[in-house]
């Protein structure tokens, strides 16, 4: 069965923070932690770390903000990247480069089924990369892209076993990354030695 994305879930654009941020400093303001590309990237397994990311918000806009639930797939808009929010990165802050999908029902479809979909599947790639508005240099994904999405929809079963094979994937790419560079760190260290033995 071949749904449309917008058919099983909510899709809406991260808050726009020149709409939200203070205009100056006796504004009354909060911190609210925020979803970053850099956080994306470390989830996916594209890089070792982030730094965590604050935003300030007034005080008055908070209830403007989107905030990240649990299971939600957050989808960078210039990256063209996906992520499942966990309970860890519920109640973030996100932002406009940020699209939100909200499953309306997992017993439908499953949100890390969703994001291998949309970051490893071919067929997925390709229309995401032939959609997307932009430069050779900027390239951004639209919100009617991803609510026109065609999902196709199978066992429920079989859709959490590939979710949970491609997070074990990530897990073990990031594992992979962290022992080469904790070799690279070691061979620079002997090297250090050797030279410092040789002075």
């Amino acid at each position: 069965m071949i749904v449309k994305l917008d058919e099983i879930s909510e899709i809406f654009q991260g808050a726009i923070y020149t709409r939200i941020k203070p205009s100056n400093d006796i504004d009354e303001c909060i911190l609210l932690d925020t979803i970053s590309m850099q956080e994306l990237n470390y989830t996916i397994g594209n890089a070792l770390t982030y730094e965590k990311l604050e935003s300030k918000v007034l005080s008055s806009k908070k209830t403007s903000c989107i905030f990240t639930n649990e299971d939600d797939v957050l989808v960078g808009l210039t990256m063209q990247k996906a992520m499942v929010i966990t309970s860890e990165r519920s109640g973030k802050l996100a932002l406009s480069n940020f699209a939100v999908i909200r499953i309306h029902d997992k017993n439908v479809i499953d949100p890390n089924y969703l994001c291998w979909l949309i970051n490893e599947n071919s067929y997925f790639k390709k229309l995401i990369d032939q959609s997307s508005q932009g430069t050779s240099y900027v390239s951004i994904v639209s919100i009617a892209t991803l609510r026109n999405l065609e999902i196709p929809i199978i066992e429920i079963e079989k859709q959490r076993k590939i979710g949970i094979l491609y997070q074990l994937s990530i897990e073990r790419k990031k594992i992979g990354e962290e022992l080469e560079q904790l070799k690279n760190n070691l061979l620079k260290c002997n090297i250090e030695r050797i030279y410092k033995n040789e002075k």
